[in-house]
């Protein structure tokens, strides 16, 4: 019975030891910084209420329309301009523009998207775009409320929320989907609405919600972090 017992306790201790080993192999050492690099586009997507428009020649006609709302990719200089230190796997400093944010910010993830979460509220537009107004974002912050405000403004409510920025992890690397967006709803050019370099995604179905003189055009794309090497 005691030789049973010392073979049993000889056992838990090289599983416990096993474990051990394991963990701090699998330990992160932080800090750990990110900074941006380039961009990697996805491509334009053309929508109206009824679904995407598939037609190769008529997706050219309405972008070609709106084709000076959309800055040219390989234009645009990303290098550093977000850089994100991993105090912990649950706390991150961001510096945005070389400008260092005052406050870390919360980490979270649900599914394949990392949340970094501002501390803090702020209002902000209750505009076409915004997840509470029609649904064409596919993500949107943990804490939002409406607010209801005077109509004479020209607006029925505004947002409070904490900004969010959405992150995946690709290998080492992490992977900021952004988004740039025109809504146009007549023949004039001047008949849109352009949103430029919106971290987000399009939701799956959110067309649907499109006036039906409406036509949507995106244009995916992703701006890349890599560890920052000295």
């Amino acid at each position: 019975m005691m030789e049973y017992n010392w073979r049993l306790c000889l056992l838990l201790f090289a599983i416990l030891l096993g474990v051990g080993i394991s963990c701090n192999k699998d330990r992160t050492d932080y800090p750990i910084t990110y900074t941006s690099r380039v961009v990697q586009e996805a491509g334009i997507r053309v929508f109206t209420r009824n679904g995407e428009i598939i037609s190769q020649p008529l997706k050219d006609e309405v972008i070609s329309r709106c084709a000076g709302f959309l800055p040219e990719l390989e234009e645009i200089d990303v290098a550093e301009v977000l850089q994100a230190t991993y105090l912990s796997c649950r706390s991150v400093e961001l510096i945005i523009d070389q400008v260092p944010e005052e406050k870390a910010r919360t980490v979270n993830q649900v599914d394949d998207i990392i949340y970094w979460e501002n501390p803090d509220s702020a209002l902000i537009e209750n505009g076409f775009l915004f997840n509470g107004s029609n649904n064409l974002l596919a993500y949107y912050p943990f804490y939002y409320r409406e607010i209801p405000i005077p109509t004479p403004s020209g607006f029925t409510t505004v947002i409070m929320a904490r900004h969010c920025y959405y992150v995946e992890k690709e290998k080492e690397n992490l992977h900021v989907p952004m988004l740039d967006m025109i809504l146009k709803w007549g023949s004039e050019p001047y008949e849109c609405y352009p949103a430029i370099g919106i971290n987000n995604a399009l939701k799956e179905g959110g067309y649907t919600g499109l006036a039906g003189t409406d036509t949507l055009i995106v244009r995916d794309y992703v701006l890349v972090m890599t560890p920052y090497i000295r």
